[in-house]
């Protein structure tokens, strides 16, 4: 054969391959396929200039990626080099992974108290109920997470953060032989050239395998992605291996860990799902005004006047002076945590949104006493579960509660957010504000000084050494609140924020997304600030609102009683009944369960996953609390269970398996029947 038509073979070969490729992102993922085809047409029209071109190397046999700007090669002309490291980088150990587990938790001690479930309110009496719950299976199991020693029975769970050509990625594929994978390339003509030189069916030659493609996605896109890719198989997020190209993906690693890092199941446990939320829930919905979202035609709550909405953030204590000057233009909603400053500077809130439920600082730092009698004229937007000493501090006539994760009400949606921050911003646009002003929502920290917070009402406000900043890739672990990130500003091309406050833009932006209407403008005012999607970065200078505000107390609170009910209707009643029934079945049917003897993790496994998907199935669609509870309970411990037993010296695997059989069962059914019990209070 000649040079010229083993090119030519080459070509062919290369061509079928993408042909052939194209039809499965057809078929499996049509918005990817789009993409790839237009530019594909762009690059062919000569409308588009390819930065990467795919060049064969004769003496290797194998293929490279030619960067034009750079003028450099990617793989540095030895692909065979690097695909065969990247092959023996993986392996059945503890290295290259991403964990849900929080080591901290799996400490064989018990702690002593005398919490009352059915009162609970405190977050920390919250996690010494979950931590003494974990040490009954840790006692059972003996297994320290943080152990560096171990070798696994498979590897369930795989990420690829990056793929350049994936000539690596098909013996990956062969040695992992995964349940589920992640694939994400932050470049989409690379991705394209990729179709080139790997067969992507590889991926689906067993067909219960499950893959989630990313490919060049905005931050919102991806998260959620990674997101139903972490949500699936709950089991197996002890260990999430990865593999990462290394090219070009410090972004895509910071992204993934902020998935990770928010999915973590333990910041608001089963233990506060349930005796917290749904048991106040329970008590007030027939006692206290209880606001319903969204509604099918939402009045405009507040007309023509502007809301200025205030958190306390870094921009508030930068521009309290303007504030000062310019309050009676606006009328002003505030957090918990900004109210109380605003008060020291002569202005009163005359919106004032709580989420919090913890005593102590609300008592301490937001609502004592004394503050709460300077705000009887103040209306309060409390969350269902706050705490009842709170909640009788305020004026009941202008106090209402909102829902938040669940409701007991039809065709209604609770408020959701990561902080109180988003829940007010949320609740305020489904108001219909038309013109909305952000101060003090910076979500990023003072870009000079490295403070989080300007106001005092926060028990969460930090300082950071801006002349310090670990990479966190090389420090080897990762963290919520120490961490820092960037991410795009609202004037600066980009700003720190640490990854808490990431997970509350994430929120933000979904709520500009999904609720902000096109008549409504949210104005950014914050200078140290992230950017927030929709929204419009204005300098303080610039604003132009010279009228004094118009705000009827007495209509506004009129129109809120109109939307809001202390009642239940009979088909809400009859909702109640119907799942009543429904959970004297599930207990039946965990006796029966609970009867069985398991020799093997693998049947206790599989009928496990069983009666979850039997029990989830219907919680869900019929709209019932105790999915997510019985989800979050699953999240936490199902995967140190499954650590556990995956490895391949465990020990006494049947005698371990029985009595975990029956101590999760025995679990599930105590939290079934104290649902069972706050739901029959209603």
């Amino acid at each position: 054969m000649s040079k010229e038509e083993a090119q030519q073979q080459l070509q062919d070969a290369l061509v079928k391959n993408f042909l052939s490729n194209l039809e499965l992102f057809k078929q499996i993922d049509k918005k990817l396929y789009d993409r790839i085809q237009l530019l594909s047409s762009l690059i062919d029209k000569g409308q588009y200039t390819e930065r990467y071109e795919l060049e064969f190397l004769e003496e290797s046999g194998e293929f490279d990626i030619f960067d034009n700007l750079n003028q450099e090669y990617i793989y540095n002309k030895k692909p065979e080099k690097y695909n065969n490291r990247a092959i023996s980088s993986v392996n059945f150990d503890k290295k290259g992974y991403f964990s849900i587990l929080e080591s901290s938790l799996y400490k064989n001690k018990i702690y002593e108290n005398d919490i009352d479930v059915r009162k609970l309110q405190e977050s920390e009496d919250s996690n010494i109920l979950l931590l003494n719950n974990i040490q009954k299976y840790v006692e059972i199991l003996k297994d320290d997470t943080t152990s560096k020693k171990k070798n696994y029975k498979s590897i369930d769970k795989f990420i690829f953060i990056g793929t350049l050509l994936g000539r690596h990625i098909k013996n990956i594929l062969e040695k992992t032989r995964s349940k589920c994978y992640f694939v994400h390339e932050p470049n989409l003509e690379i991705f394209r050239l990729s179709l080139f030189t790997l067969d992507y069916s590889l991926f689906f030659e067993n067909r219960n395998t499950r893959v989630f493609f990313s490919v060049m996605e905005d931050n919102l896109t991806f998260e959620s992605r990674l997101y139903n890719f972490i949500s699936l198989d709950s089991w197996s997020n002890h260990t999430i291996k990865y593999h990462t190209t290394d090219y070009n993906i410090k972004q895509s690693f910071d992204n993934v860990m902020n998935a990770i890092i928010s999915f973590k199941p333990t910041m608001f446990n089963y233990n506060l799902h349930l005796h917290n939320i749904f048991r106040n829930m329970c008590e007030r919905v027939k006692k206290y005004k209880l606001l319903s979202f969204p509604q099918k035609e939402m009045k405009k709550f507040f007309g023509d006047t502007p809301v200025l909405y205030i958190c306390s953030g870094p921009s508030l204590m930068d521009n309290i002076e303007w504030l000062k000057s310019n309050k009676d233009k606006y009328i002003i909603a505030s957090i918990g945590s900004s109210h109380k400053k605003l008060l020291e500077h002569g202005i009163k809130s005359d919106i004032i949104i709580t989420l919090d439920s913890k005593y102590e600082d609300l008592d301490r730092l937001q609502f004592d006493k004394e503050t709460c009698k300077n705000i009887q004229d103040s209306i309060i937007f409390a969350s269902i579960n706050s705490d009842q000493r709170i909640i009788d501090r305020f004026n009941q006539n202008r106090l209402y509660l909102y829902d938040v994760l669940t409701t007991l009400k039809k065709d209604c949606e609770p408020l959701n957010g990561y902080s109180v921050g988003e829940v007010g911003f949320r609740l305020l646009l489904e108001l219909g504000v038309k013109s909305l002003y952000l101060l003090g929502t910076d979500l990023a920290i003072n870009q000079k000084e490295g403070t989080t917070h300007s106001a005092s009402g926060s028990s969460v406000a930090q300082t950071y050494d801006l002349e310090n900043i670990d990479d966190n890739v090389k420090k080897g672990f990762f963290d919520l609140r120490t961490d820092l990130i960037k991410v795009k500003g609202n004037f600066e091309k980009e700003v720190y924020t640490n990854r808490s406050f990431n997970n509350s833009i994430t929120f933000y932006n979904k709520i500009t997304e999904e609720v902000k209407k096109d008549y409504q403008s949210v104005y950014n005012l914050c200078n140290h600030g992230a950017y927030f999607n929709r929204t419009i970065p204005t300098k303080i200078d610039d604003v132009n609102e010279n009228k004094i505000k118009e705000f009827d107390n007495k209509i506004f609170i009129k129109n809120l009683d109109d939307i809001s009910s202390s009642s239940l209707t009979f088909e809400e009643k009859k909702d109640i009944n119907i799942e009543l029934e429904h959970l004297n079945k599930l207990l039946l049917t965990l006796e029966e369960f609970y009867n069985r003897e398991y020799n093997s993790y693998r049947d206790f496994k599989n009928d496990a996953i069983t009666f979850n998907n039997e029990v989830m199935t219907y919680e869900v669609q019929s709209g019932s609390f105790f999915s997510i509870i019985l989800s979050n309970y699953f999240s936490i411990i199902n995967p140190y269970i499954d650590y556990c037993f995956n490895d391949t010296k465990i020990k006494n695997e049947d005698k371990k398996v029985r009595k975990v059989s029956k101590l999760w069962i025995e679990n599930i059914k105590i939290l079934l029947e104290e649902y069972k019990y706050y739901l029959e209070k209603v």
